[in-house]
């Protein structure tokens, strides 16, 4: 039987493994200073993709859990025997700030302001405490409407519509920027001309405060709404906070 590889990152450099939320079969498990995932089902070009990821180490495990580090012959230690789990229950989401000195200039000239139109809000910020609550009970008929990510400060975004009933702040989506219901930008540019000028990429969502604080929302870090997912959410972040103890 070929042995399995693992490879493992920093905690660190964790944002850099969003991606592999998406790929199946990988697994991941967290010790002290490092994240851990092992998977017997990459093909040549997410090898690559994972080679190119800064300070990943590469392994290859024999049957008995040792570890033989790729460019080496020489066992080095055993694969952690940590509780394992889809990568994906494992992932914080984060929503990084974008650059302050982008956010000043952009927001100098185009602000929020008060709006009369009614859009239907298809955000909600709630708490993470509340978000887990409602979904360890609630239907998963009524889960699968939503997606969700947590931005790594005891909040969650959910998305979807209708939005579940929680106590929080709503927000309306306009072609990938969401502003607070009730809200919207003066001057009235197109979207497409402020994500430009935000520099977001295709695909990602920016959020957007009066107070002018902006966020970049990662497609790659929404999860779907289940209850297993938010409770894995709840204790990666409890998990965290232990670590900072």
């Amino acid at each position: 039987m070929k042995p399995r590889e693992a490879w493992c990152v920093p905690l660190d450099d964790l944002r850099a493994l969003g991606t592999l939320r998406r790929w199946p079969g990988v697994e991941a498990v967290v010790t002290a200073s490092r994240i851990w995932f092992r998977t017997d089902s990459l093909d040549e070009q997410r090898i690559e993709h994972l080679r190119r990821i800064p300070g990943i180490e590469r392994y290859t495990v024999f049957p008995d859990g040792q570890l033989v580090p790729a460019a080496g012959r020489v066992p080095g230690g055993y694969l952690p025997s940590g509780s394992w789990r889809p990568i994906a229950d494992l992932l914080g989401v984060e929503l990084p700030p974008i650059h302050d000195t982008l956010t000043a200039s952009v927001t100098g000239a185009v602000r929020l302001v008060r709006s009369a139109i009614e859009r239907e809000p298809t955000w909600l910020r709630t708490s993470l405490a509340i978000w887990t609550e409602y979904a360890a009970t609630a239907p998963q008929v009524r889960l699968a409407r939503w997606m969700f990510a947590a931005d790594g400060r005891e909040n969650v975004l959910i998305r979807g519509t209708p939005l579940p009933p929680l106590p929080g702040t709503v927000f309306v989506d306009r072609e990938r920027i969401i502003v607070p219901a009730g809200w919207t930008w003066s001057p009235h540019l197109p979207a497409a001309t402020l994500r430009e000028a935000f520099a977001i990429d295709k695909g990602d969502t920016l959020l957007w405060t009066p107070d002018g604080a902006c966020e970049v929302i990662r497609e790659s870090g929404l999860v779907a709404a289940t209850r297993s997912a938010a409770r894995a959410t709840a204790n990666a972040h409890s998990a965290d906070r232990e670590r900072v103890r």
